[in-house]
């Protein structure tokens, strides 16, 4: 789907919720829509660096404050792991960007609008 296409879609789905004009909809429609692309842009990449290596990023937790992480999904990285850390339950969190965490040796998950950014 085509950024162009999604914001007619959303334009003329809002538009009989507001006593707006069209216009002002599609503008603030087309700004949502932009930052949303970049965000998921920034977000696709972060995930392809988390299968190929291991990356530090920064997310925001759930009480506000702000994580910094050194993580990884790398295939061969977590095979090189003990069989005590391969044993421990991976959270699989519908929703979520589950990831292993170097630094804390454990399996850790975020919810992908927390997302920051790779440092």
């Amino acid at each position: 789907m085509t950024e162009n296409y999604l914001v007619r879609i959303l334009t003329d789905e809002l538009t009989s919720f507001t006593d707006l004009p069209f216009w002002q909809i599609q503008t603030k429609v087309c700004d949502a829509v932009h930052r949303a692309m970049r965000q998921t842009d920034g977000l696709d990449e972060f995930i392809n660096a988390l299968q190929n290596r291991i990356v530090r990023f920064s997310y925001k937790k759930t009480d506000g404050s702000v994580r910094e992480a050194i993580g990884t999904m790398k295939p061969s990285v977590l095979s090189t792991l003990s069989a005590k850390m391969q044993s421990g339950q991976k959270r699989r969190s519908t929703g979520c960007i589950v990831y292993f965490d170097l630094e804390r040796e454990d399996w850790r998950c975020f919810r992908p609008e927390n997302f920051l950014s790779i440092l």
